[in-house]
């Protein structure tokens, strides 16, 4: 083989990228996250406690519970297409089931009809 082939060859093989390049990526968009679900339920955890025990809050608690587990349902809706293991469509009802109660408790906090 001359030279023009073997470069011809690795452009058609690397022409959608490096596959260490890609790892890389994908690991560092897993890990920015995971950690901005540790923020979010760390805020919401936080808040929760404050809530409860002064009876007001500083923020709404379910406002931080929303972004963490709409993360979860889009990342479980993601893993459940391309593996179909049932424990992963358990965990995705589950978080659907708890986002709809979240935005309901929101919707109940906004309109204040639990302080009545």
């Amino acid at each position: 083989m001359n030279k023009e082939n073997i470069l011809e060859r690795s452009r058609i093989e690397n022409k959608n990228g490096d596959e260490m390049d890609i790892w890389k990526e994908l690991n560092s968009y897993k890990t920015a996250f995971l950690i901005i679900e540790c923020i979010f339920a760390l805020a919401a955890f936080i808040l929760s406690v404050q809530e409860f025990f002064t009876k007001r809050s500083f923020g709404e608690p379910a406002l931080m519970l929303f972004p963490f587990i709409l993360c979860n349902v889009i990342l479980y809706s993601v893993k459940y297409k391309y593996d179909k293991r049932r424990i992963i469509l358990i965990i995705l009802v589950f978080s659907v089931i708890a986002l709809a109660l979240v935005i309901i408790s929101f919707i109940i906090s906004v309109m204040g009809l639990l302080d009545q």
